[in-house]
């Protein structure tokens, strides 16, 4: 048998909730089992809209030490602006270019997050996490994402917005108990929101009880003319590099 995992409004099944981007589509009569999983993609950090203060802290909390950091840090702001003028610590095209198979600096904006995998510094340990700690691709997204959201933002990256030991001790504690309705007045100003219509779906195809396809879509829940509709933004089909 032969199983797709294709964007929704291809296979032609409609959405069963707003935020249900994926479809499957099969060329029998097997049984096939959809498996996903949503997160919210605006618990995660913005590499290409957080400023490089914030990202120094995400490293810093991963445990990386300031050499390291500058690193990647310059790198990443390399890898981003439009120019070929390398940072200090950091690397444009010439550098990538003299690797063994060579290629060039985006100079743009992230499409990805694993993007981060091409840029000076990010080793593969650092983007996919150890069992001691987890990994950066797992905090940070490539989508335009301009506020994280308080209700679900793990420690990490609560604290990568400036947030004191104690006072993400005290977020996590709050919102058990129920979700943040807004900020409070002491977090104004720290890049946080209490909503999100950014997610992200990963979804595994299953059939005779083997695992056919697999795939992460970035989706937008809402238009101003489909408030209910969710809208693809990115589509990798084979999960996590």
């Amino acid at each position: 048998s032969t199983l797709w995992l294709v964007p929704r409004q291809t296979a032609g099944i409609r959405p069963g909730s707003p935020f249900d981007g994926l479809g499957l589509r099969g060329n029998d009569s097997c049984g096939i089992i959809a498996e996903d999983v949503r997160v919210d993609e605006s618990a995660r950090l913005g590499l290409n809209t957080a400023g490089p203060d914030r990202l120094d802290r995400l490293l810093e909390a991963l445990g990386l030490d300031r050499s390291e950091r500058d690193i990647i840090g310059d790198s990443l702001q390399d890898w981003r602006d439009p120019n070929e003028a390398q940072r200090l610590h950091g690397a444009e095209s010439d550098f990538y270019l003299a690797l063994p198979v060579p290629y060039r600096a985006r100079n743009g904006n992230l499409q990805d997050a694993a993007e981060l995998l091409q840029i000076r510094g990010v080793t593969p340990a650092l983007y996919r996490g150890t069992g001691e700690r987890p990994g950066l691709g797992e905090l940070v997204t490539a989508a335009a994402v301009s506020a994280v959201n308080l209700n679900t933002a793990s420690p990490l990256v609560l604290k990568a917005l400036g947030l004191a030991d104690a006072e993400i001790a005290d977020v996590v504690q709050t919102r058990v108990r129920a979700p943040y309705p807004s900020v409070p007045g002491r977090f104004a100003g720290r890049g946080l929101a209490v909503g999100s219509s950014v997610f992200r779906i990963e979804a595994e195809g299953w059939v005779a009880g083997s695992r056919r396809s697999h795939a992460i879509a970035i989706v937008q829940r809402g238009r101003t003319d489909a408030p209910l509709e969710a809208t693809i933004l990115t589509w990798r089909p084979g999960g996590e590099p």
